[in-house]
């Protein structure tokens, strides 16, 4: 090796070392590799210098400029007689070694995270084998073989980490329910919001479409998760339009526009087709011909917020079903090029068209609206009453209540006295007897509630509708039509209780259920507030100005109006924009297809569709879907911004910081820290929670502390593996997550900036059994209170062998595509090959089962993601008595004995009586020679409910 050096820069490169050695111990390692690389560079020939740099660089994560440093290194300090004396005395033998072994680390992790290339390797293949035989030389140390086991893989690297993650993305990442059955939600509850101006009425900021490039203006991609009724793609249509018409004519020719509608529920993507084939009739239809306009525009209208509809409107709205059902199963007619339905998505589609089919036998618009309760604001001022509400929400909720009613009072103190005659609010006179009184301070306050009512509902131009639909339970249709229906000219009157009678009695036997709000698993719910959608479209109608009303308007159909003024704006966008925008519809569950794209497993979508998005919404998925740490995980990396709402269970959070912490296990000022995003918006629990990407990786100066990530590590996992449960009601949390989330969680990590080698060395102490930490699970009723943070119990070595066996399907299965190389245990499957399917044909364990299968009065509720499956070698203990035994089995109870119990969060399928679940051949070979059983159980009540099935009768499928 050379040392010389000119002497003027010797000084300076051995000062900047030192002051890279004093980073270095700090914890600082990018300004002590960076004092180490100027160093380096102030004299190239001292191989001290490229030695420590690599440690630091090592440390920071940056496997490819550690090995290149290592390489710089060695051709330094390689003996000149290395090939007859590798260890000669010309070598400092304790530094080869040591950065030997940082080199086969730096290649597993660089290979694994993508950094590293084959190409590389070969270039740096003189270094690597000389390296390698100076370890094999050693007898201190033992060559783990992992990096001649990752060389030796077959196959193009970069296609092997495609493959791997697209397995990845496959695996589901919730824990099942005990009955597959989707919640359909119909109508929609959350103002519109047009993603290229705004979030809502509260979050005004447009995109800056003006000032992007031609490149940028022809790939704007949007993406709506949980579209429901499809309300934020016509109304982010109408924004299009505008900003497409704010464009020279040679950016307008450039503008492409692509929106992805995503919802779990196929009933939720039909529906929506059908509305959109509508508005292409719409778009079809000339202007002059008014009446065919007016049907058109009704059959829109009912099919988007009506219970019941007209007979003409219902036949429109099944030739439109046909023509729909006739296409998705591949026989033409052809449906509109702009939209994009799925090949997955077509086959669910057509089995809802096909239920509706059936709908009008079972049932007639009497009957839909017999079963019709119009709820109202009055509904509103019972909830801050509800048992299932936090205190903080009551408080908050009574706050608006109180508001509302104050601002009525104000306008009845400036009221005169004949108003109050007339408004029916005068005081009762001096000689009034005292029932006249009671009956005059009823009177009174009755007429008070039903002003703040009004307040509170924002009826705007709709309040005459409203007191015609409490009547009839169905909306006045458009003027050009009343001389097909009975009585409908009487709506601007003062219709008797007669009239009143008439038209109903029209409107049942002449009308029609709306179909599209059936659902085969579930009873219609007719329980609604019918004039909240048409006043949210008012709302957005103002704010466009696109209104063709105002308050003091009284139009011949009011809430029909409304709707117009929308749907001819949208009909204006699509008859502008039909060749420059698409609608896609995918059907899925949220966190699995944002995955599936993020990761390369959407297969059945086209190779040019959008897997980056500007902006996204989901819409009330966050209760589903494990809140906010799953929208950074899955949506964040794919959607530059994306906001959320929560209506599922508002009620239940102390405050927005309660919500965050519940599914994150962070305080909200450390989200960004740990998972590299940041906060637009944080109002969970009465508006939205909007978050913002950063640009990844984060430098690990601006990243949690080494200990301050293993910690919250070890609550995510120990937290997941054993879950607690939420308070049985109306409102309550879910937290789905199961082991395959909590991989991609590390896998997210990794993109942050965290170094692969903490991660690997976490997850190494989890399978090995060396996990020790003064963390244990959250035992109490979820939400999960910020305070819990500070919760610690006496440090101890947990045991979580019982969830091995799951973290090694896992791992084989994308352990390609894990961005940081993970040593696996001797006995750990290596491939995906050695990870099988398994089924089992189930039976009810007891009387009990109908309970915890929600088939029974008073059930547990049967959409809670809560089941996990119980492997385990009979031990003169039941299912129920182990399951009762896992808290202590974690915390280190040495019985039962390690290798006997096997818990699986994710399961393929649990469809009672058929459960399938993925695990290692091998270890399935053991247990059955070993005469294993297995039961499904609920984690929420912690008993199965299933009784135990042997192994011998695991079938591979």
């Amino acid at each position: 090796m050379s040392l010389d050096q000119p002497s003027s820069k010797v000084a300076p490169a051995d000062a900047l070392k030192n002051k890279g050695n004093t980073f270095f111990k700090s914890g600082n390692v990018a300004e002590a590799s960076k004092c180490y690389a100027k160093a380096e560079k102030l004299c190239p020939t001292n191989p001290v210098y490229p030695s420590n740099l690599s440690a630091a660089l090592f440390e920071e994560g940056d496997y490819l400029a550690c090995i290149m440093a290592i390489d710089r290194w060695w051709k330094l300090c390689r003996p000149a007689d290395f090939e007859e004396n590798p260890l000669g005395p010309s070598l400092d033998s304790r530094l080869a070694l040591r950065l030997s072994g940082r080199l086969i680390k730096a290649l597993c992790h660089g290979v694994r995270s993508g950094v590293v290339s084959q190409q590389c390797i070969h270039d740096l293949g003189v270094t690597i084998t000389e390296l390698q035989r100076v370890v094999s030389l050693a007898e201190e140390v033992k060559p783990s073989g992992d990096w001649d086991r990752i060389a030796g893989e077959p196959g193009d690297w970069d296609e092997n980490i495609a493959e791997a993650r697209a397995r990845l993305s496959a695996l589901p990442i919730f824990r099942k329910t005990a009955k597959p059955i989707l919640e359909y939600f119909t109508i929609g509850q959350d103002p519109l919001m047009s993603l290229v101006d705004d979030w809502g009425p509260e979050h005004e900021t447009p995109l800056k479409v003006e000032s992007m490039s031609a490149e940028e203006i022809s790939k704007l991609s949007f993406l709506l998760g949980g579209v429901g009724d499809a309300r934020h793609v016509y109304s982010t249509l109408v924004g299009v339009h505008r900003a497409h018409k704010k464009l020279d004519k040679k950016r307008q020719a450039a503008f492409r526009v692509h929106i992805t509608l995503l919802d779990i529920h196929p009933a939720a993507l039909a529906r929506d087709l059908c509305m959109l084939l509508l508005l292409d009739q719409l778009v079809d239809t000339s202007p002059e011909n008014s009446v065919t306009r007016a049907e058109i525009l009704a059959t829109l209208f009912y099919t988007f917020a009506g219970v019941v509809m007209p007979g003409y409107c219902f036949s429109r709205l099944e030739r439109v079903m046909e023509d729909l059902r006739i296409f998705l199963k591949g026989d033409g007619p052809e449906i509109p090029s702009w939209i994009h339905v799925d090949s997955a998505a077509a086959v669910k589609i057509t089995s809802k068209l096909d239920f509706w089919a059936t709908v009008p036998q079972e049932y007639t618009a009497e009957r839909a609206l017999n079963e019709h309760t119009v709820t109202s604001p009055a509904e509103v001022l019972d909830f801050v009453k509800s048992p299932d509400i936090s205190p903080e929400y009551r408080a908050g909720a009574q706050s608006r209540i109180d508001t509302a009613r104050q601002e009525v009072m104000d306008v009845i103190n400036q009221m005169n006295s004949t108003q109050l005659r007339a408004s029916g609010l005068a005081p009762p006179p001096q000689n009034a007897s005292a029932e006249e009184k009671r009956e005059c301070a009823a009177r009174r306050e009755s007429i008070i509630s039903h002003m703040v009512e009004i307040d509170l509902n924002n009826d705007g131009n709709m309040m005459v509708e409203r007191f015609w639909y409490e009547k009839v339970k169905a909306f006045v249709p458009p003027p050009e039509l009343w001389s097909r229906h009975s009585g409908m000219e009487h709506f601007k009157g003062r219709p008797s209780p007669e009239i009143f009678s008439r038209v109903r009695n029209h409107i049942n036997k002449t009308w029609k259920p709306n179909s599209t709000l059936f659902d085969p698993n579930f009873p219609p719910n007719f329980k609604l507030n019918p004039f909240e959608a048409p006043g949210y479209i008012d709302l957005f109608n103002h704010r466009f100005g696109i209104n063709s009303t105002t308050a003091d308007d009284k139009p011949d159909a009011p809430c029909f109006s409304n709707f117009v003024d929308l749907f001819d704006k949208v009909s204006e966008a699509l008859t502008s924009l039909k060749s420059q925008v698409k609608l896609e519809f995918l059907c899925g569950e949220l966190t699995q297809e944002l995955s599936k794209m993020r990761l390369g497993g959407d297969h059945t979508r086209p190779a040019d569709f959008p897997r980056a998005y500007q902006r996204g919404h989901l819409s009330n998925v966050p209760d589903y879907t494990h809140g906010t740490l799953n929208a950074i995980i899955y949506a964040l990396p794919i959607v530059h911004s994306v906001s959320s709402n929560c209506f599922l269970n508002t009620g239940i959070w102390a405050n927005d910081e309660e919500f965050i912490h519940t599914y994150t296990l962070l305080k909200s000022a450390d989200v960004p820290k740990y998972l590299g995003c940041e906060f637009i918006s944080q109002e969970a629990m009465q508006g939205l929670v909007i978050l913002r990407k950063q640009d990844l990786p984060l430098p690990l100066v601006k990243l949690a502390s080494r200990p301050e990530l293993i910690t919250w590590l070890t609550r995510v996992l120990l937290y997941t593996v054993l879950p607690s449960s939420a308070q049985q009601g109306r409102f309550r949390a879910r937290l789905p997550n199961n082991l395959v989330a909590f991989v991609s969680l590390l896998l997210h990590l990794r993109g942050v900036g965290y170094p692969g080698h903490w991660l690997s060395e976490f997850l190494q102490a989890v399978l090995s059994g060396r996990l020790v930490t003064d963390i244990a699970p959250y035992t109490d009723k979820w939400p999960i209170p910020v305070s819990d943070i500070k919760r610690r119990v006496p440090t101890r070595a947990v045991r979580l062998d019982p969830w091995t066996a799951e973290l090694e399907s896992i791992i084989a299965t994308a352990l390609q595509g894990i961005p940081f190389h993970i040593p696996l245990p001797d006995d750990f499957a290596a491939h995906h090959t050695d990870i099988g399917t398994f089924e089992a044909a189930v039976e009810a364990s007891s009387p009990w089962m109908g309970f915890m299968m929600g088939t029974m009065v008073n059930p547990m509720p049967v959409e809670d993601p809560v089941v996990c499956l119980l492997l385990y070698k009979p031990c003169g203990l039941s299912a129920d008595e182990l399951l009762a035994k896992l808290p202590l089995v974690l915390n280190g109870a040495k019985s039962p004995e390690s290798g006997t119990l096997c818990i699986l969060t994710s399961q393929e399928v649990v469809a009672v009586p058929v459960i399938r679940w993925r695990l290692s051949k091998a270890r399935v070979a053991r247990m059955r020679e070993e005469g294993w059983v297995m039961v499904a159980y609920r984690t929420d009540v912690e008993l199965s409910f299933t009784a135990p099935v042997s192994a011998n009768k695991w079938t591979e499928v």
